[in-house]
């Protein structure tokens, strides 16, 4: 299964954009393909899954993410630190992408410790998906729980809510500490 990584945020409105595009029959291939990258890597696919659904290559795809951090760094005011929380997939570590994060020091990349989904927010989506939805029912076939998987999306979409962090960033840090102390211990 392909290792998946740090989502690109689109809201519901852009995302329902993105799918009209998609499915009109008189977009151009170049936007379709387009617009299928922005929505399989706001939903954490790696660039290999992604060069593969949309049939472009592993190069295109991190070409198109880098132009995302683009967009991001005029996006927002020029003083203002940008902090992004990614797994640690090699993509990150890429010469042009360390290349471009130094002549752009305001972004700091942190990197999720390895065996960590738990702090990968689409994982907790994913999480509660099973919890209140996949394990609470019956399914007779694979149809049925496809449909079931869809009702819940568009539930969930149609009434999106933000996962937002309760902890600050201080106490996370120091519970990875005690983690990486005991694990440490370990043989």
């Amino acid at each position: 299964m392909s290792k998946s990584i740090s989502p690109i945020p689109i809201s519901p409105e852009q995302r329902r954009t993105l799918e009209a595009w998609i499915r009109a029959h008189n977009t151009p291939q170049s936007i379709v393909r387009r617009a299928k990258t922005a929505i399989l890597a706001a939903d954490g696919l790696s660039n290999v899954r992604i060069a593969i659904e949309v049939g472009v290559s592993r190069p295109t795809v991190i070409l198109w993410r880098k132009r995302f951090l683009r967009r991001l760094d005029r996006e927002f005011p020029k003083g203002t630190p940008l902090h992004l929380i990614v797994d640690n997939y090699g993509t990150h570590k890429q010469p042009r992408v360390k290349a471009w994060l130094e002549k752009h020091p305001r972004f700091t990349l942190h990197f999720t410790p390895t065996s960590s989904s738990w702090l990968n927010l689409v994982e907790r989506w994913f999480r509660d998906l099973t919890e209140k939805r996949v394990r609470r029912g019956s399914f007779e076939s694979t149809a049925a729980l496809i449909a079931a998987i869809e009702e819940y999306l568009a539930a969930s979409n149609a009434d999106p809510k933000p996962f937002v962090w309760h902890k600050s960033a201080q106490t996370i840090l120091a519970k990875l500490a005690r983690c990486k102390a005991i694990y440490e211990t370990l043989d």
